[in-house]
């Protein structure tokens, strides 16, 4: 098959001479008988290649050889699906007309052209969708989408690198992000400090529950950090808090890997408090606060 006729090609009488421009699609692809206006003769014309041979060959979307095979095997399936097709019956016939039924040595022949010539279309099929394929491809606006596809899938890729690498820094900048991070399960430790070595203690002194509460505190950056009060609250079976205070550390500031170790006690403890949470005062997002139960033991 060709591409899209011209808008206009050029015919030539064969017995005159005489030229003229006419519509393409006057003329059509497979040419027409038409009469010379000069000197009155008819002949079957045909488009006049006037353009150099590379731009014809690069105007048509198969080769010569290629549109022959096509014109074959769609000419031998309209002829195979015309012979597999009974006779219309005649109505001037009477009432018993008479069908011509093809002879079986015939339907054969036609069944098998019509499958080749089927099979033929849809290899030709194939091979213009890929050839179709490849030429959008190479279109500059299919070249731009995949340029614009590659640059934001890099850019979401480094801002999800980002979000992970620059997490504490972003926390710090954007403090309702921690949540998020928690959710995530990374938790972003702003203060840049953490609790070891937690444990509580419940013993009686004169017949009044007192509580001690122990801990380390451990600088985890490569920086100094200034410690902040460490709040102490005590939590019930349900998990709320019945009483809180604070203290304030003997070391203000820690120096890298640096620790410092802090107590302190509760007198008239409540008997409803099974467990101890320690956080900063800082306000800034830190880890899950721990939380240790409360044991009992002596003074």
């Amino acid at each position: 098959m060709h591409s899209p006729l011209p808008a206009s090609v050029v015919i030539e009488c064969p017995h005159c001479g005489t030229r003229y421009q006419v519509p393409g699609d006057t003329i059509g692809p497979r040419g027409r008988q038409v009469q010379c206006a000069h000197c009155a003769r008819s002949w079957q014309a045909e488009a006049m290649a006037d353009a150099p041979p590379g731009e014809e060959a690069a105007d048509r979307m198969f080769g010569e050889e290629e549109e022959r095979q096509l014109d074959a095997a769609f000419t031998a399936a309209e002829q195979a699906e015309a012979a597999a097709l009974p006779a219309a019956p005649d109505a001037a016939a009477g009432p018993d007309p008479v069908v011509a039924v093809p002879d079986a040595g015939d339907a054969e022949p036609a069944a098998d052209a019509m499958l080749a010539a089927k099979g033929g279309a849809g290899k030709s099929s194939k091979a213009f969708n890929r050839r179709q394929k490849t030429v959008a491809r190479g279109l500059p606006l299919a070249q731009f989408r995949r340029l614009v596809r590659m640059v934001t899938l890099s850019a979401l890729a480094l801002l999800m690198l980002c979000f992970f690498v620059f997490r504490t820094e972003i926390v710090r900048t954007l403090p309702d992000l921690a949540g998020t991070y928690e959710a995530l399960g990374l938790g972003v430790n702003v203060v840049g400090l953490e609790f070891a070595d937690f444990n509580t203690v419940l013993a009686r002194r004169d017949d009044v529950p007192v509580l001690r509460v122990e801990a380390r505190i451990d600088n985890v950056t490569d920086r100094n950090v200034t410690v902040p009060p460490v709040v102490v609250s005590l939590i019930d079976a349900h998990g709320g808090s019945l009483y809180e205070w604070s203290v304030q550390p003997e070391a203000r500031d820690l120096e890298p890997n640096e620790a410092v170790n802090f107590s302190t006690q509760l007198n008239a403890t409540p008997a409803e408090a099974t467990a101890v949470r320690l956080s900063f005062a800082s306000g800034r997002a830190q880890p899950q606060p721990p939380i240790a139960a409360i044991e009992t033991g002596t003074p």
